[in-house]
């Protein structure tokens, strides 16, 4: 069992009647099955669903139920602890109805690559969480959660994400 401690309120911001869009919501995610994991994490030896699977798990119920997601780019920023990059998800319904949130991760490699990886990676969880969405079974995610499980693949080799865990905890 894990103790999950939240130490922070999340910032949703929403229009300001949401009552089609949870409707629609709930209607989309009865058809929605976990997304296929069909990648393989060479950092933690884990498998992953990556963000076409997510998308291909979710698009056809969220357009059959007047739903639709975006994701804007958001802007880097430099901190005393490194760079973040950040990202806004906004479901929308067809009624002009929405949710939206905001998301951010470190960058840790401050190049083309590294944003790209850091985006990628900010586009596939926060499109999972806005839908509730999982994926076969959560390697990836339990891996995040006990450091101990989690094997590298060498010395010095690194992923995108690598020390995400320790800046969420500040």
């Amino acid at each position: 069992r894990y103790l999950i401690v939240i130490t922070k309120e999340i910032d949703m911001n929403k229009s300001e009647s949401i009552d089609k869009l949870a409707g629609a919501l709930a209607k989309a995610q009865a058809g929605i099955k976990g997304a296929e994991k069909n990648q393989v994490n060479p950092y933690y030896k884990s498998k992953y669903a990556d963000l076409e699977s997510c998308w291909l798990a979710v698009r056809d119920h969220l357009n059959v139920n007047g739903l639709s997601i975006t994701q804007l780019n958001g802007k880097m920023e430099t901190t005393e602890s490194g760079r973040t990059i950040s990202l806004e998800t906004v479901l929308m319904h067809s009624s002009g109805q929405w949710i939206s949130t905001d998301s951010s991760l470190p960058v840790t490699k401050p190049d083309a690559h590294g944003c790209s990886a850091a985006l990628t990676y900010l586009r596939r969880i926060s499109l999972s969480a806005i839908l509730s969405l999982s994926s076969e079974a959560d390697d990836d995610g339990n891996a995040s959660i006990d450091p101990k499980t989690v094997k590298k693949k060498g010395k010095g080799s690194h992923s995108p994400t690598d020390g995400a865990m320790d800046e969420l905890s500040k």
